[in-house]
């Protein structure tokens, strides 16, 4: 993905476990050296309402740590395992992140569709400040790569451009 993404001249943000970070921190680092957000997906993956207060605020917090750790980054934005972070996570964390990032095109990729439809979801849902959701990481992610050139090639076709989470925030 890293290499499709530096060849096409696209920077994109990453939600990376922190445990994934910790174990492959030349990953992490390049993501950074690349240009890349590296932000936080938490450490393991938990649905968020189902922790207590601490056990919730222990995971975020050894996510930020291990990026922290692994690549140098002091980030406090966020993606909740399954988008799930409602108003008590919010009371609980909010001195932990500034933003919990949602989406609006899920490429459904981690069903592993085929790159063809991959594609399609995102350029028959396309709009501006889309945020699209593919994966990284979890398994097989071949698909991905296949459908990622045509997905950046269609939507630079369509006028659009791409840029990181902060560099969107940063336009609202």
């Amino acid at each position: 993905i890293l290499d499709v993404l530096k060849d096409k001249g696209v920077k994109a943000t990453f939600f990376n476990l922190g445990q994934n970070a910790a174990n492959n921190a030349a990953t992490a680092q390049r993501l950074v050296n690349e240009g890349h957000q590296l932000a936080s997906h938490s450490n393991t993956h938990p649905n968020m309402p189902e922790l207590g207060r601490d056990e919730m605020r222990a995971d975020i917090s050894a996510s930020l740590d291990a990026l922290q750790s692994a690549a140098g980054v002091d980030t406090k934005t966020f993606r909740a395992p399954y988008g799930a972070f409602g108003e008590q996570q919010w009371k609980d964390a909010a001195d932990l992140i500034d933003m919990n990032v949602l989406w609006d095109i899920d490429t459904l990729d981690w069903q592993r569709p085929g790159a063809d439809a991959i594609t399609q979801t995102v350029l028959d849902n396309a709009h501006n400040g889309a945020i699209v959701l593919m994966h990284d990481g979890g398994g097989d992610r071949l698909q991905d790569i296949e459908a990622l050139p045509g997905i950046i090639d269609g939507l630079r076709e369509q006028g659009y451009e791409f840029v990181t989470i902060k560099q969107l925030s940063a336009m609202v």
